[in-house]
């Protein structure tokens, strides 16, 4: 499949203090962590006067088994050669609707959705649509002021 470039989504905020909201425990402990970091980063950069405002499903594709991620990515490439030799942690493809794919992992009895990853390629779906958005691979080239 090709990336489709028309497609995004403002669920990266909406997701990322979901899953912070409640962090409690080591797990917990660093998951804020990491948020707060990159929260205090974040905001050290320019302020803007754009905006985003787009709306768009999108099929979100997660396992708890790596063997059985593995075995649907494959099957997914109708015949065509992988992108990677494997799946990756996250990745976004393609799609009516686009897909975003996954791990998940379980703690204290819940189903954990690893919200940097679900952020990452949720953005790849925005600057697909919208060039002005940044790459999500390229955000580590910046730096905060």
């Amino acid at each position: 499949m090709k990336r489709y470039r028309n497609i995004a989504c403002i669920l990266i905020v909406i997701v990322s203090i979901y899953s912070c909201a409640g962090a409690n425990g080591t797990y917990g402990k660093h998951a804020k962590f990491a948020f707060n970091e990159y929260q205090q980063w974040f905001d050290r950069l320019h302020e803007t006067d754009e905006s985003l405002d787009m709306v768009v499903t999108v099929r979100i594709r997660a396992w708890g088994n790596r063997k059985e991620k593995e075995k649907a990515y494959q099957a997914s490439w109708d015949g065509e050669k992988p992108t990677w030799s494997h799946c990756p942690c996250g990745m976004a493809r393609t799609g009516n609707p686009p897909e975003v794919w996954m791990d998940l992992k379980e703690a204290n009895g819940q189903i954990v959705i690893p919200w940097h990853v679900l952020g990452h390629e949720v953005h790849h779906l925005i600057n697909w649509r919208d060039d002005r958005f940044i790459d999500p691979d390229d955000v580590i080239y910046l730096e905060g002021e």
